[in-house]
């Protein structure tokens, strides 16, 4: 999902897709890169130490509405 950082801003139309990605979102938001940091201490920690293969969707829901 569209997350909003400096350099996304850059990109074209960055602010529609922010605004439709609030719109289809299961959670009505778009993450921040801190609420996209907990993913990534656990994939650096021991916790995911078993876990192996997987695809990790951080998108407040997103990808399940199939846009």
């Amino acid at each position: 999902g569209a997350t909003n950082t400096t350099a996304a801003r850059g990109i074209g139309n960055f602010s529609t897709m922010l605004s439709e990605g609030r719109k289809r979102a299961p959670l009505e938001w778009t993450g921040e890169a801190s609420a996209l940091a907990g993913t990534g201490l656990y994939l650096a920690s021991d916790a995911s130490q078993f876990m192996t293969g997987q695809v990790l969707y951080v998108d407040g829901g997103y990808c399940i509405t199939g846009a």
